[in-house]
């Protein structure tokens, strides 16, 4: 899981490089998905709620009953050994998904909010989900929100799309990071991902207990060439992308949710989210 244009199709491609897993491509996409709809999309949920569409979607996904085309259209085989699901659309139902299907073993991709929001942004990168209905969700303000809210509506009145970007990064990740504090989830930077690929995608593996040789030849071009969704888009930084003014604004933001400890101040990975974050109560 992770933000749209933060490399979740290229790192799940490498995590499944051998081809052993079924390849399953954002089945919470209500634009893919027949059984997914976009109501769904903005299901905020905390542990011990009930969601009974939402867990019997799930059910069918987790179990491989999925039957849509562009969701499996990946896969080549008719046999495989587990699945790799990728997908930007349950990140504020994910911890409560990890509950309910303890087989599930949660990684999530971060990548530094300039370079997503200039990605969104160059492309013009259509999303379900906006940040008005996370801003008008009042019990996600009120759980996460609220001592912040004056910021957020700050930022937001700026009327700048690379801001409003931003702050849909900063919403989704406070949230990830406060519901999974302390569990069993992998977190991955893009930027060290691409700097040592195979390094960073060890120690995933290992965390993921996968012991299967890797395919050596079909891992190096998976490296080498851009995802599938990448768009042709190029990979230098956002920072220079943005006004001085946003810069200023989007940093605000960023150290009222002490999402700025994330990166350094050359935009290279610093704490790790467990760092930042107290265990949350909800």
């Amino acid at each position: 899981i992770g933000d749209a244009r933060s490399g979740t199709t290229w790192v799940s491609s490498l995590i499944n490089a051998d081809g052993r897993r079924r390849d399953m491509f954002e089945p919470c996409n209500p634009s893919l998905s027949a059984g997914f709809t976009e109501e769904m999309v903005a299901t905020y949920l905390k542990p011990g709620e009930d969601h009974p569409g939402l867990e019997d979607f799930l059910t069918r996904t987790f179990s491989g009953r999925s039957s849509s085309f562009v969701v499996n259209r990946e896969n080549y085989s008719f046999s495989y050994h587990g699945m790799v699901i990728k997908d930007i659309y349950a990140n504020f139902f994910a911890s409560w998904a990890c509950d309910r299907f303890p087989g599930v073993r949660p990684v999530c991709l971060i990548r530094h909010p300039f370079d997503v929001a200039k990605s969104k942004v160059n492309s013009q990168y259509s999303f379900h989900m906006d940040t008005e209905a996370l801003v008008g969700n009042s019990r996600l303000v009120d759980d996460y929100l609220l001592p912040v809210m004056p910021v957020i509506e700050e930022t937001l009145a700026e009327n700048s799309e690379f801001l409003r970007t931003v702050v849909y990064w900063a919403i989704f990740y406070t949230v990830l990071f406060r519901q999974f504090r302390g569990r069993d989830i992998y977190y991955v930077f893009y930027e060290r991902m691409k700097a040592a690929p195979r390094e960073e995608l060890d120690r995933l593996r290992a965390h993921l207990g996968d012991t299967h040789p890797v395919n050596e030849a079909r891992l190096s071009r998976l490296i080498e060439r851009p995802s599938r969704s990448s768009r042709g888009q190029n990979r230098s930084t956002g920072y220079d992308d943005c006004t001085s003014r946003e810069r200023e604004i989007a940093g605000r933001l960023l150290q009222s949710l002490g999402l700025d400890r994330l990166y350094d101040e050359a935009g290279e990975p610093g704490c790790h989210p467990d760092q930042i974050f107290a265990p949350s109560a909800r």
